[in-house]
């Protein structure tokens, strides 16, 4: 079935508009196949006063046997979905649209199936990075601890995932120490800076993709901030990776692992 056979049919069998579909052979089985938003598009206004559209509507699977409704709810999306590609599988991300954020809802196919891969609705922001790795943000409210009100401020942080053959792997984090961080080119600079600043290492995570993630805290008298620094070995150089912001630090506190039941730990660290 071609693109057109397969739009043409959709719009037949459908009330309201196909406002954005994609077309391709999502399994690499010789078969193409369709994922297509059914609804409207609604404007909504952004910074100095620019208009830009989100999809809203519920999604649909098409192939060679038919159609098929696979998200019932009218959802919000971004106007875009992402589109990518591992290991000769095609996947298609759909971004639930929020006030202060966004949730990714991933959608692909198996045995001629489609189904939401065990990451889909774990974060926001998926993307491709520059080491190929698949970055995925977590949002969370882990700012700052303030007395009588607890952990409040929203914060973003990037997480790293690849693809195994079957199904989605996270480089889970391993616990490391100071002394470890010492080991490597300018360990000892990051280590006197933190210091300097009269801040305490809560935490120190090393991850197989040659990222570190170091935690670290200020205390006041009525309230603590949470700040983390990333660096990254890239095969030749240590460097900051940056964060959301542009800076060489980010907010809030790095977890062991976003998603334990997908993530995979190093064994040793190799510094």
């Amino acid at each position: 079935m071609s693109e057109s056979k397969y739009l043409e049919y959709l719009n037949s069998i459908v009330d309201n508009d196909v406002i954005y579909h994609y077309y391709s052979d999502y399994d690499g089985d010789g078969s193409c196949e369709m994922f297509a938003l059914v609804g409207e598009t609604r404007p909504y206004t952004v910074v100095d006063e620019e208009e830009e559209k989100n999809l809203y509507g519920k999604i649909w699977f098409i192939n060679e046997y038919g159609a098929v409704e696979v998200e019932s709810d009218d959802i919000e999306y971004w106007e875009s979905p992402y589109v990518f590609s591992v290991d000769g599988n095609v996947f298609i991300t759909f971004e639930q649209a929020f006030t202060t954020g966004s949730l990714t809802y991933i959608w692909g196919v198996k045995n001629g199936e489609p189904y939401q891969p065990n990451i889909s609705k774990k974060g926001n922001g998926l993307k491709i990075n520059e080491f190929n790795e698949i970055e995925i943000t977590h949002s969370t409210y882990d700012m700052m601890y303030m007395d009588e009100i607890g952990k409040l401020g929203h914060t973003w942080k990037k997480y790293y995932f690849y693809f195994d053959g079957r199904t989605f792997r996270e480089y889970g984090g391993m616990k490391i120490s100071v002394s470890d961080i010492l080991n490597i080119p300018n360990g000892n600079m990051i280590i006197n800076e933190i210091n300097n600043k009269s801040c305490e290492i809560d935490s120190i995570f090393y991850r197989n993709n040659g990222i570190i993630n170091i935690n670290i805290s200020k205390e006041s008298k009525h309230e603590i901030n949470y700040y983390t620094i990333t660096i990254r070995y890239d095969g030749d150089n240590w460097g900051f990776v940056q964060s959301e912001f542009g800076r060489d630090y980010g907010r809030g506190t790095y977890l062991k692992e976003m998603i334990p039941s997908a993530a995979v730990s190093p064994k040793e660290y190799p510094y």
